[in-house]
């Protein structure tokens, strides 16, 4: 299932298949008017999952096979930002995967270069928040638009400024690591 959302919210979709039916359900006004506090998942998500419940009511649609190649695995985020959940990975790249993968050099991993990230309007300002996070980087600093932001230990969540932005990763003789340009609109 996908859902997505218009920008100035006037409407938003869900498309999502079975093994038997692909439905897509559209929620909006037609006079283009925007829906406050009604995004994909609170708006068409639920009635796709009513329609594909009630195709499926008498004859239920297993779940397709993993493609070869792709295993899952639970995850828990730090700090609990998130409840813990299992989810898909390419083998070998699962939390607590193959050693040679988890031998990796630091990086950055959020948010990955070339991520455009939209402040949502509905949303009040200082609830909004950009997730900075890094692998294997103990010992290393956050730097952001060349701004020394501390060490990395952790995930690091940044009130988002609308504009072209450069994060990094810094040593301790300011060599950068790795670095992520995004930009937030």
């Amino acid at each position: 299932m996908k859902t997505g959302t218009s920008t100035d919210m006037r409407d938003n979709w869900c498309v999502g298949f079975s093994r038997r039916y692909t439905v897509g359900v559209w929620v909006g006004n037609f006079s283009g008017a925007p829906m406050r506090d009604v995004s994909g998942i609170s708006g068409a998500a639920p009635i796709w999952q009513e329609v594909m419940e009630y195709l499926h009511r008498d004859q239920p649609s297993p779940a397709p096979p993993p493609p070869p190649g792709v295993t899952r695995a639970s995850v828990e985020l730090a700090n609990a930002v998130e409840p813990p959940r299992q989810d898909w990975f390419l083998a070998g790249s699962e939390p607590g995967g193959a050693p040679a993968l988890r031998a990796r050099l630091p990086r950055l991993t959020d948010p990955v270069d070339g991520t455009a990230i939209a402040i949502d309007p509905d949303i009040a300002a200082g609830r909004q928040r950009v997730a900075f996070s890094a692998a294997d980087a103990a010992g290393l600093r956050w730097r952001l638009d060349g701004r020394d932001l501390g060490p990395v230990t952790g995930i690091l969540l940044w009130p988002p400024v609308a504009g072209s932005h450069d994060l990094a990763l810094v040593d301790a003789a300011e060599a950068v690591v790795d670095r992520s340009r995004f930009s937030v609109r």
